[in-house]
């Protein structure tokens, strides 16, 4: 699966968002509901940042899991639910989570704990989902009904936007974002 791995504040995380909302076509959603809920789709930066605060100097449950589509990559996501096993969270029967071929996925991760956690872009390639389609057809369709081409040019252009317009830095591989860095520069550990 294609991705890079980069270190995000939350600031960092708002101007990536503006770039999807204001600059692709791309809707983005939660991947999986909170229990007992239905998938939000969020229509800006502000709305998906107040359903998932991503700086906190303590702990948090987990980071921002969310997917990005375009209607130019291939037909629109399915929604899975999920059925709970009785009093396995908070007494919720069930959640649901967002399905697709060519999907990006985004996860959000911040600062916790005192660190800056790495966050992540990442999408399925033509060739990893036809090994997979024979097991998960089912579940999201024919992989040809996906523009391949248009979701690697997607993608590109969030990992360009990631690399070359929002880093100012990088530690190994990784771009580091400008509120990461400060966060850095401040006394903050690259997790």
């Amino acid at each position: 699966m294609p991705s890079v791995y980069f270190y995000a504040a939350q600031a960092d995380i708002a101007k990536l968002l503006t770039f999807v909302f204001e600059e692709t076509d791309c809707r983005v959603y939660e991947a999986y509901s909170e229990p007992g809920q239905s998938l939000r789709q969020f229509v800006s930066p502000a709305e998906t940042l107040a359903a998932y605060p991503l700086d906190h100097a303590g702990h948090r449950a987990s980071p921002a899991q969310l997917v990005l589509w375009s209607p130019r990559t291939g037909p629109e996501p399915t929604q899975r639910r999920i059925e709970l096993r009785p009093g396995a969270l908070e007494e919720a029967s069930h959640r649901s989570v967002l399905e697709a071929w060519g999907l990006i996925q985004l996860l959000a991760s911040g600062i916790r704990d005192q660190c800056i956690e790495c966050s992540r872009l990442a999408y399925n390639s033509e060739a990893r989902a036809r090994a997979w389609e024979e097991t998960s057809a089912v579940r999201f369709g024919p992989v040809e009904a996906w523009d391949w081409v248009a979701v690697g040019r997607l993608a590109g252009r969030l990992t360009y936007h990631v690399r070359r317009r929002l880093a100012v830095g990088k530690h190994g591989s990784r771009p580091i974002l400008p509120a990461a860095q400060a966060a850095r520069e401040s006394g903050l550990q690259l997790a």
